[in-house]
């Protein structure tokens, strides 16, 4: 279509953890959003440590996508040439990313690779506080 296309993958959204920080402030705030959240994000699993490199929390991944939109500044990315794999059947449907430019193929989207976590959930907390 010529539409611009941004993608964000999980190495970006796995950077920003709703954590302990963030659960406490949305208990405060009492907002019903909030409330809602807090009983989506309160499973033992979202406690555990091991499961995001020893960092507690739950990642928020469409929140991502959505904290993207409206405040781009809290993320980071770069124009790359992205193909989904059609043909290897260990990685069918993989997105692949030239993250260097190697294979040729002209940027045709801008990737999202790092999120400025504070302010991205911190965005995310106060409008689900209001």
């Amino acid at each position: 279509s010529g539409a611009p296309i941004t993608m964000s993958g999980r190495d970006c959204t796995l950077r920003a953890l709703l954590g302990p920080r963030e659960r406490g402030r949305r208990r405060a705030s009492g907002a019903a959003a909030a409330r809602a959240t807090l009983a989506l994000f309160d499973r033992p699993e979202a406690w555990d440590p091991p499961l995001y490199g020893g960092r507690q929390g739950l990642p928020v991944h469409d929140a991502c996508v959505v904290g993207y939109l409206l405040a781009p500044g809290n993320f980071a990315g770069r124009d790359c040439h992205v193909a989904v794999e059609t043909s290897s059947p260990l990685t069918l449907g993989q997105t692949v990313v030239d993250w260097h430019g190697r294979h040729g193929g002209p940027p045709n989207a801008l990737v999202v690779g790092d999120v400025h976590a504070t302010g991205f959930l911190d965005d995310l907390v106060a409008r689900l506080s209001r």
